[in-house]
């Protein structure tokens, strides 16, 4: 009796493996970002021999595959979190997490590296495509919050994190396209989320309104394009007061019940220090001055400590909550 048991034993442990996977939350990406980027920056201010990037590369690549087996298991998963016009913008997420991870995994194998991020590229500019699609044929104001920036202007990580050097016209294509998005959402954006009220559950995603500007700055700063103090004094103002209101808006925002959607708290935070750090170079060789060094210096060690903080306050709420409280 126990042999002829055992079978369905085992059938009901797959099963419910199989439901968990099914009911992992696809924003977890947006938490294995944060850490795959957070890694980089640390990695470049510690230089540990890249024992940092890769530790933190590897955590979020064990935070991504229950999401990519679950669309592999149920595609149809897949396709109705990309006709929502909320899951539908955070899909590009997924992407952008494997091309920054692809960047760590370059120092391992560079051929393999290139090929994961391009085709992480490719895919995110189809996720786009199909995106705007589905957002065209069923348009409403009510709809537009902030993670749509998320399709247009996450292309621009690419140039940040790409396993080898890009021609500088397709840097350019993306970064001004970017550009350009965030130019075109950017108002629209702001009248919605003063005019219609933002659901409870979709308060977190207010703070992807630190990423665009400050993705946009990095991209510029580390592209090797031309630049002139025109474009980066706006945008590096704009990134800054984007990235103060979020912090102002966090003590509320923190107070929320958990959601899944509090990995979007993450990722904003850690590309705008990020984004800081590398302005550094610029202004010394832009601007001249005491107070403008001192700027430099104290703004991106702060931010990286906050952000620093944020991913780990998140990566434990999600512990709690997934783990010692279903104990």
């Amino acid at each position: 009796m126990s042999h002829s048991a055992r079978p369905f034993g085992e059938l009901s442990r797959v099963s419910l493996i199989t439901a968990k996977i099914l009911s992992y939350p696809t924003a977890l990406a947006g938490l294995a970002l944060a850490i795959a980027s957070l890694g980089l920056t640390w990695e470049g201010l510690l230089e540990w021999n890249g024992a940092i990037q890769h530790a933190t590369a590897i955590i979020a690549s064990l935070l991504l595959l229950p999401i990519l087996i679950k669309f592999v298991l149920k595609p149809s998963l897949f396709f109705k979190e990309l006709a929502h016009p909320v899951a539908g913008a955070m899909l590009p997420v997924i992407t952008m997490s494997i091309m920054v991870m692809a960047k760590s995994l370059a120092d391992i194998e560079q051929n393999l590296a290139v090929v994961v991020s391009f085709s992480a590229f490719v895919i995110q500019i189809a996720l786009f495509v199909a995106f705007s699609y589905q957002r065209y044929q069923d348009f409403q104001l009510t709809q537009l919050i902030p993670c749509w920036f998320i399709p247009p202007i996450g292309l621009a990580l690419f140039v940040v994190v790409a396993p080898i050097a890009l021609p500088q016209t397709l840097k350019a294509i993306i970064l001004y396209g970017a550009l350009i998005a965030y130019l075109m959402l950017l108002p629209l954006i702001v009248y919605r989320l003063y005019t219609y009220p933002i659901p409870a559950e979709l308060k977190p995603l207010l703070a992807i309104m630190a990423t665009p500007a400050s993705l946009i700055l990095l991209g510029f700063l580390v592209s090797g394009l031309p630049l002139t103090i025109t474009l980066m004094a706006p945008l590096t103002l704009l990134a800054l007061v984007m990235t103060i209101a979020v912090y102002f808006a966090l003590l509320s925002l923190l107070k929320l019940p958990f959601s899944p959607s509090y990995a979007a708290f993450t990722f904003p935070l850690v590309v705008s220090a990020t984004a800081l750090f590398s302005l550094k170079g610029f202004l010394q060789e832009q601007v001249s001055g005491s107070r403008w060094q001192i700027l430099a210096n104290v703004l991106p060690n702060l931010e990286l400590i906050i952000a620093t903080s944020m991913v780990l306050y998140v990566a434990a709420c999600y512990i709690k909550h997934y783990t010692l409280t279903r104990a």
